[in-house]
């Protein structure tokens, strides 16, 4: 399972490049690589509760490299929706706000549970929740309100 772990950021990277050298130009590209950053989100918080359930006793070293891991792509994904969604005129101030507020909270939630594993399951489960159900509201109205103009839109 750890393998996973190692394998996702990676994987996220290299789906930051739309083709040999270009980033997405049109949003249906850039919705489709948002969309599996999210996936890629999803599977990394999902991965790391198994593992917590599972009763892993990776060294501690191990966790908190996999929980920065995770924290630093929610923070890349959230400024590249925000970097997208702004250039197409698709964010509001009360998005942007959540990002900030799930980046300071997320960080601060880890911080918090340390080295207490049924407090990180708690903060692993909470950011879990919070990804689906932006996922399926705010982000899934700013994009398709991209969407809806994406033919006069880059």
């Amino acid at each position: 399972m750890v393998l996973i772990l190692h394998e996702a950021p990676l994987a996220l990277a290299q789906l930051a490049v739309a083709g040999p050298g270009r980033w997405p130009r049109l949003w249906a590209e850039r919705e489709l690589l948002l969309e599996r950053q999210h996936q890629i989100l999803h599977d990394l918080i999902s991965a790391r509760i198994l593992q917590m359930n599972a009763g892993n006793t990776a060294p501690a070293a191990a966790v908190e490299a996999a929980n920065q891991r995770l924290l630093r792509q929610l923070r890349l994904h959230l400024r590249l929706e925000e970097r997208w969604l702004g250039a197409c005129g698709c964010l509001c101030p009360g998005h942007r706000a959540i990002h900030r507020l799930v980046a300071r909270d997320s960080e601060a939630g880890w911080r918090q549970a340390g080295s207490d594993r049924q407090q990180q399951l708690i903060w692993l489960q909470g950011l879990q929740a919070w990804l689906l159900e932006h996922t399926g509201g705010p982000d899934a109205r700013a994009y398709a309100l991209a969407r809806s103009i994406s033919p006069s839109q880059p």
